[in-house]
């Protein structure tokens, strides 16, 4: 029987113990010659085991966008504008028919004279003064109308020619012709219609005037 307190016992038991841990250190041995029949270092598989995976590096992370999108509708803000100027009549102006005419009258019973018209003018509108010679019913009348755009260059004239016949008598005429813009000078033709101016009433002619 071996006494374990002998020298002999405890030299004894230290082998025995030996002989047990022999077979994990077979293993150990067989997992490192397998690391280097692979190829790797025995080193490095330590140390991969012992660190764990490398950080991400903060280079490898999506890149964050800070500057903002532009709203719609800003972008050219402060560009250049439209205009706000047109051709005469493309904007609701009219042709300016303010100033002197001059020209002449001649109605359906055969009387024919000069024509004298002064005009002023706001917007459309149309307003003043007109003179005939050696014409019995009209010597003299006011002018008030509108003026409206047609073809192209033309603008027709719709109004009235109002006051007193030389008798003393209302007089009403109904005047409206087109007016060419495209003449040097500009040039109107209006025909007429005596609509109350007592023995004249229901008389019609033509008045051709221009715009020195």
């Amino acid at each position: 029987m071996r006494d374990p307190f002998t020298k002999q016992g405890v030299s004894e038991g230290m082998g025995s113990r030996a002989g047990a841990a022999l077979p994990l250190g077979l293993v150990v041995s067989c997992v490192l010659l397998l690391a280097i029949a692979c190829g790797g270092d025995p080193d490095d598989a330590a140390d991969t085991v012992v660190s764990g995976p490398t950080p991400t590096s903060p280079s490898d992370e999506p890149s964050v966008r800070t500057d903002e999108p532009s709203t719609p509708g800003t972008e050219g803000a402060g560009g250049g504008g439209s205009s706000s100027g047109a051709a005469s009549g493309s904007d609701g102006a009219c042709f300016d028919l303010t100033g002197r005419w001059e020209g002449s009258y001649e109605s359906q019973a055969g009387l024919a004279g000069d024509a004298l018209v002064f005009l002023e003018q706001e917007g459309c509108t149309v307003t003043g003064q007109s003179v005939f010679t050696d014409a019995p019913c009209f010597s003299e009348a006011n002018v008030r109308g509108s003026l409206a755009p047609s073809d192209g260059d033309t603008w027709i004239f719709s109004g009235e020619l109002y006051g007193q016949t030389s008798r003393g008598q209302e007089l009403l005429m109904d005047v409206s012709g087109p007016v060419d813009a495209s003449l040097s000078p500009p040039t109107g033709s209006f025909s007429y219609v005596v609509v109350a101016g007592g023995l004249c009433t229901g008389n019609t002619g033509l008045i051709t005037i221009e715009r020195p």
